[in-house]
């Protein structure tokens, strides 16, 4: 006597196969991303995209990992970050965007804009940072300040050498 059971493994094979093609093109949309990206657990950090090893001046990701999470903030705003965090494990799902700045492996100040939100990474609740570099738009911001004035000094002058040349006429 014999017995047989079998069972259609179709489904979940495909499930599986979507999940893996899923978890492949994320992690090359993240891998991708103009913005840097950090994740940390327990205040280690343990994933950083490229974007984030440029800005902080390391040639890889990896040398990223590894590191306390405020090794690159910027001493005078520590606390802000902390608090932050705090909020976070307190159970705040995300924290907006905010001013903070980073130090550079080189030592070189650089102002971001960080925001993060909680996740689960590899099974355990994670907060994932995401950092936008200020720095372009600051030197725009200070240019378009600079030609703003500029043109107030400009036309304050056409104005005074109108009302000189005004009396002169007659």
């Amino acid at each position: 006597r014999m017995l047989g059971v079998a069972r259609d493994v179709t489904a979940r094979k495909l499930a599986e196969t979507r999940l893996a093609q899923s978890e492949s093109s994320f992690r090359t949309v993240i891998e991708a991303s103009p913005d840097a990206i950090a994740v940390h657990v327990g205040g280690k950090v343990v994933y950083a995209n490229a974007a984030l090893a440029r800005l902080l001046g390391y040639a890889s990701a990896a040398e990223i990992v590894g590191r306390d999470v405020l090794s690159a903030v910027h001493p005078d705003d520590v606390a802000a970050v902390v608090e932050r965090i705090r909020a976070m494990q307190r159970g705040e799902p995300w924290v907006p965007f905010a001013e903070e700045r980073l130090v550079r492996n080189d030592g070189v100040v650089v102002p971001c804009e960080i925001g993060a939100m909680l996740v689960s990474f590899q099974g355990e609740p994670a907060v994932v940072a995401m950092i936008r570099n200020l720095t372009a738009r600051k030197r725009m911001l200070a240019q378009l300040a600079q030609a703003d004035r500029l043109a107030a000094a400009g036309a304050l002058a056409a104005s005074v050498a109108h009302e000189i040349n005004n009396p002169l006429t007659y």
